[in-house]
C-alpha cells in the first residue's frame, strides 16, 4: 500500500467521523425539543394563570423558533459539508481507481519482468553449470600439464647432468695435465735454483777467503805502520828514506791489491745476486704470493749473513 492510499483512507475516515458528529448534534436538538415540550406540558399543569401561560408560551415559541433556526442552519451546514465530502469522496474514488489501474499495470509489468528474470536466472544457472564443468576439465588439464612438465624437467635434468658431468670430466683431465706440467716445470726450476745456489755458496766461500786475505793485508799494513813509527826514531836519514820508500811501495802494492779484491768481490757478489733473483720465481701449486715472497726474502737474508758486516750494511742500506 502506497502513501497515496494511506492518505485517501485517512480522508475517508475523517469524513465519516464528521458525519457522525453532525448526526449526533441533530439527535441532541431533537431531544432538547422533546424535553422542552415535556416541560411545557408540565408548566401548563402547574400554572393555571393565563398571563403566566401566555408568557411561557411566548418564551417557548421563541425558544422553539430559535431551536428550529439552529436546526435548519445545522442541517444546511451538514448538507453543504456532505456535498463537499461527497465531491471529495468521488475524487478519492477516481484517484483510487486510477491508482488501482496503475497498480494492475505495474503488476503486469512486474510479472513480465519476473518472467524475464526467471529466464535470465535459468540461463545463468546453465552457464554456471557449464563454467563449473569447464573448470573441472581445466583442472584436469592443468594436472596433466604439470605431470608432463615434471617428466620433461626430469628428462632435461638427467640429460643436463650427463653433459655437465662429461664437461667437468674434460675440465678435470685438463687441470690434471696442467698440474703435471707445472709440477715438472717446478721440479726443473728447483733443480736449476739448487745448482745456482750451490754455485753461489762456492762464490761466497771465495769471497770469504778474499775478505780474510784483505784482513791479513790490513793487519800487515797496520804492522808496517807500527814499524814506520818505530823507525821514525832512527837518526840515519838514508836508511829512513829507503825504509819509507820500501814501505810506501809495499803500501801501494797492498792498497792496489785490496782495491782489486774489493772490486772483484763486489762484482762477483752483484753478478751472482742478479743471476739468483730472476730464477727465484718458481711456480708454487700450493702456496700463496706472500709465501713466495717470504721464501725469497729468507734466501736473500741467508746470503747476506755470509758477507762481512761492513759489506752487509752497505747492501742493506742500498736495498
Amino acid at each position: 500500500m502506497t502513501d497515496v492510499d494511506i492518505k485517501a483512507l485517512v480522508t475517508i475516515s475523517n469524513v465519516y467521523r464528521e458525519n457522525i458528529q453532525l448526526k449526533l448534534k441533530q439527535v441532541t436538538y431533537t431531544q432538547s425539543i422533546q424535553m422542552l415540550t415535556a416541560d411545557i406540558e408540565k408548566l401548563k399543569s402547574d400554572f393555571s394563570s393565563e398571563e403566566r401561560y401566555v408568557q411561557l408560551s411566548t418564551q417557548i415559541s421563541q425558544l422553539v423558533q430559535d431551536l428550529n433556526s439552529q436546526r435548519n442552519y445545522a442541517t444546511s451546514q451538514l448538507s453543504q459539508l456532505i456535498q463537499a465530502h461527497v465531491v471529495e469522496l468521488n475524487q478519492l474514488v477516481d484517484q483510487i481507481h486510477r491508482i488501482r489501474t496503475e497498480l494492475v499495470e505495474k503488476f503486469d509489468e512486474n510479472k513480465t519482468l519476473q518472467q524475464k528474470i526467471d529466464s535470465i536466472t535459468t540461463i545463468l544457472n546453465e552457464r554456471e553449470d557449464t563454467e563449473q564443468t569447464l573448470k573441472r576439465e581445466n583442472y584436469k588439464l592443468i594436472k596433466a600439464n604439470q605431470s608432463l612438465k615434471q617428466q620433461l624437467e626430469e628428462y632435461q635434468n638427467a640429460e643436463y647432468l650427463n653433459e655437465r658431468e662429461h664437461k667437468l670430466q674434460l675440465e678435470n683431465d685438463d687441470l690434471n695435465n696442467q698440474i703435471k706440467k707445472l709440477t715438472q716445470e717446478n721440479r726443473e726450476q728447483k733443480q736449476i735454483i739448487n745448482t745456482q745456489f750451490e754455485d753461489y755458496k762456492i762464490a761466497l766461500e771465495n769471497i770469504k777467503s778474499m775478505n780474510e786475505e784483505h784482513k791479513k793485508n790490513m793487519t800487515t799494513i797496520s804492522a808496517l805502520k807500527k814499524q814506520v813509527h818505530q823507525l821514525s826514531s832512527i837518526d840515519t836519514h838514508k836508511e829512513l828514506t829507503e825504509t819509507r820508500i820500501e814501505l810506501n811501495s809495499l803500501k801501494n802494492s797492498l792498497d792496489l791489491r785490496s782495491r782489486q779484491l774489493q772490486r772483484k768481490n763486489s762484482e762477483l757478489f752483484n753478478s751472482k745476486l742478479m743471476e739468483l733473483k730472476p730464477q727465484t720465481q718458481i711456480v708454487y701449486l700450493d702456496s700463496s704470493k706472500d709465501n713466495k715472497q717470504q721464501v725469497e726474502q729468507e734466501k736473500y737474508d741467508y746470503l747476506l749473513t755470509l758477507l762481512p758486516a761492513d759489506r752487509r750494511s752497505v747492501l742493506q742500506k742500498s736495498k
